[in-house]
């Protein structure tokens, strides 16, 4: 997910203790918004999306502090793809899907799923945290070749290529929609950079 590159951590708790509760599903609406499972494809079939579940656990951003989430970072939300079909959460069956809550029609919805998980056979211990590292990567780069229409000087072309300057080298080309942003580790995907070895001209 190249728009959502950030640290995440999967906190397990101790849900006897009233101080770390079990974190329930924010999702009330399936049908407001798609919701896309692991693999980015909507979930079709409405009665294999379980809401209402409590876990475990608590799925936190560690790029993003909030008073209001849990540890005081920014809280993503949890609900359950019925991978059998029984209408009943089974942890080493059905899948977790995580995402980022959000609010329709006075309802809540699940617009972006980042990732799934199924709870493993030993469940984890209180306290512990599984970590995540979403990396990104720029997507693309595009090569021109620039035919000229007469002869070319060797040496006249070498001089003006080296009085060209991009500053800063490489430019970033961005605007405050951009998630780069908002998270210094988001590698953007527009810039401009120099890069004389590259340049081919034909006579």
């Amino acid at each position: 997910m190249p728009y959502y590159a950030y640290d995440y951590n999967i906190v397990f708790v101790d849900t006897t203790v009233a101080a770390t509760p079990a974190y329930k599903s924010k999702t009330t609406s399936r049908n407001l918004a798609p919701i896309l499972d692991a693999n980015g494809h909507s979930i079709t079939t409405a009665s294999k999306i379980l809401l209402g579940q409590r876990f475990p656990f608590h799925v936190i951003n560690k790029n993003f502090r909030d008073t209001a989430g849990f540890m005081g970072y920014e809280e993503l939300d949890a609900l359950v793809e019925d991978g059998n079909g029984n209408g009943v959460y089974d942890p080493l069956i059905d899948t977790v899907l995580i995402g980022y809550p959000s609010r329709l029609a006075n309802q809540g919805i699940f617009p972006a799923t980042l990732f799934g998980m199924r709870l493993p056979s030993v469940m984890p211990k209180p306290n512990d945290v599984y970590r995540l590292k979403f990396m990104s990567a720029p997507r693309d780069s595009m090569t021109f070749t620039v035919h000229t229409q007469t002869a070319v000087n060797a040496g006249l072309l070498s001089n003006d290529m080296k009085r060209i300057k991009v500053v800063p080298n490489p430019y970033l080309v961005t605007n405050t929609m951009e998630q780069y942003i908002s998270n210094q580790g988001f590698e953007p995907e527009t810039g401009v950079a120099l890069h004389t070895h590259s340049c081919r001209m034909h006579d």
